[in-house]
């Protein structure tokens, strides 16, 4: 069972408001078989826009770009920790998603809004910006690179901080699948099996980690994070 957070009409004129579906803490194939009804249903006008929201239970994904070299140790090795392994549909290489880590697919239909995949990605870029500077963190984008990191170093445009947030998108007839995961706390250790997003420069971190030992970063939650996530998209969605 999930909980909604607010709930519209199927049909729904873009302008009212979006329907918010909180899954919890789940295994990733449930989210995933959710996402693919509600975009099937908004493709063929059956269904409406909604936003799901979520953290999941230790899995690796792998997007279609995902490489041999981007796994550092056997499927094996990977099963005993109790990690699941899921071959998505997503763009991207490997992920990882655990709990602490929170999750936003937005089924959204572009011909409503804008049909650029470029600015839907830079757009869901903005969101986890202006998210962290809520909270005090500066975040960047990367020449070249998807995702959100934390500040660059020096005056070198192509090199940044750690990793914070990755997206991953898949867009069919212009409604989309899979989004945003953005490491507000939780055990980072899942990324050591993976060369994250297939480089193995990478340098992976958290919301917690970036406000240190601050009062805040000491208890940050997602359900704290939860709502600002949500007015964020608001603003750009």
């Amino acid at each position: 069972a999930y909980k909604l957070l607010s709930s519209s009409a199927a049909g729904q004129a873009l302008k009212n408001e979006l329907e918010w579906i909180d899954l919890g803490l789940c295994r990733y194939q449930l989210a995933w078989e959710l996402q693919k009804k509600r975009q099937s249903a908004l493709i063929d006008g059956s269904g409406a826009e909604c936003a799901i929201i979520c953290e999941h239970l230790p899995v690796i994904t792998l997007g279609r770009s995902t490489k041999a070299s981007s796994l550092l140790v056997p499927e094996a090795a990977i099963a005993e920790k109790g990690i699941e392994l899921f071959e998505v549909e997503r763009g991207g290489d490997a992920t990882y998603h655990g709990p602490g880590q929170l999750i936003l697919y937005p089924i959204l239909n572009l011909n409503l809004r804008k049909r650029d995949v470029g600015w839907y990605m830079r757009s869901l870029e903005q969101v986890i910006l202006d998210l962290l500077d809520h909270f005090g963190i500066k975040g960047v984008r990367v020449p070249g690179k998807t995702g959100v990191w934390t500040e660059k170093i020096g005056n070198d445009s192509l090199k940044a901080g750690k990793k914070i947030a990755s997206l991953g998108v898949r867009i069919s007839r212009w409604c989309t699948l899979h989004g945003i995961s953005l490491n507000v706390g939780g055990s980072l250790d899942g990324f050591s099996l993976i060369n994250p997003c297939g480089f193995s420069d990478i340098t992976v971190t958290s919301m917690s980690a970036e406000l240190g030992s601050t009062e805040l970063g000491a208890k940050l939650e997602t359900s704290e994070v939860k709502p600002v996530l949500q007015a964020m998209f608001r603003k750009h969605f």
